[in-house]
């Protein structure tokens, strides 16, 4: 659901692009160390913490044998992410280690079940990245689909105009896009047959509700297409919280193209922007194991003053 965040945990392991993540709607678990392990965290920003000691977010964390990770509620974003050195070692299906509930490809964790690295690791890699912007942003950008003009030009523009509120009513599939005007004018779909769809189209059902399409949309739909959220925004309208309150704003197909090639460059650009954590102290359970002095003196030798 959201491409820079993944990208973001496959920096700070310096992992792969290939390299699979646990995706998280809303809320995380809890999870049980077996031996020693390095953990990253990106995307939504989650309450985590290691036998109870607070962490912090968009990092990686050691964990020791028998540690317990709580990962609670999203407290910014919605899709937060759990990396592991190289990715999880998932069994790979139609040449991938990714998951499609619905149609049953791939492994979706149950209690129990153990979430493996595919490589190892060193514990030494303490590092972060900052926190990305497009999290502040209320407005996404669409472009024409192919039946845009099938509808009336006063909704064409309405897309532009009204203020739009993120639906509770969403998963991976689509995500419904609420409003306080009247409802659109579906009557094309009425005589259209079932056409091929694509992530980020804005479908128009029976009712006239709007409903964007996301990652693992179907690849065929009946409802005509008022819209599509352009691929370099989709990260974005997935990460808005139900209930937020947005805007679309109209782009031509060269610029959506270049807002794609922008967002790679951005992710590319990722492994450089990995620095340093500077570790806080509140965080270090064993304090007294490090050493804190580099050096002492007698205290009663000569000096001038």
């Amino acid at each position: 659901m959201d491409r820079f965040a993944l990208a973001e945990g496959q920096a700070l392991m310096g992992s792969g692009s290939s390299a699979a993540a646990l995706e998280m709607f809303a809320v995380g678990g809890r999870f049980r160390s077996k031996g020693r392990v390095l953990i990253a965290t990106s995307g939504a920003e989650m309450e985590i913490s290691v036998n109870g000691h607070p962490r912090r977010w968009r990092c990686t964390v050691e964990l020791e044998d028998g540690d317990l990770l709580r990962i609670g509620r999203a407290v910014e974003g919605v899709y937060g992410y759990l990396h592991l050195p190289g990715g999880i070692d998932d069994p790979v299906v139609l040449g991938s280690r990714s998951t499609h509930a619905s149609s049953g490809l791939g492994r979706v964790p149950v209690p129990g079940q153990f979430l493996l690295a595919l490589t190892g690791c060193s514990t030494a890699r303490r590092v972060e990245l900052p926190r990305p912007e497009y999290f502040d942003s209320r407005t996404v950008r669409i472009a024409d689909s192919p039946q845009s003009r099938l509808f009336p030009e006063r909704d064409r523009k309405r897309l532009l105009t009204d203020e739009f509120r993120v639906s509770g009513k969403r998963n991976r599939m689509g995500i419904g896009l609420d409003h306080d005007g009247d409802p659109f004018d579906a009557v094309a779909g009425l005589t259209l047959t079932s056409d091929a769809v694509v992530p980020g189209d804005i479908q128009v059902a029976g009712n006239g509700t709007a409903i964007a399409l996301m990652a693992d949309s179907q690849p065929v739909g009946g409802y005509p297409r008022i819209a599509n959220v352009i691929a370099a925004d989709q990260h974005v309208l997935a990460q808005l919280p139900s209930g937020t309150i947005f805007r679309m704003e109209g782009t031509e197909f060269d610029k959506a193209v270049g807002a794609l090639e922008t967002l790679a460059g951005q992710i590319l650009a990722l492994p450089d922007q990995v620095r340093t954590q500077v570790r806080d102290l509140s965080e270090i359970g064993n304090l007294l194991a490090y050493s804190m002095v580099s050096g002492i003196v007698r205290g009663d030798e000569d000096h001038e003053d």
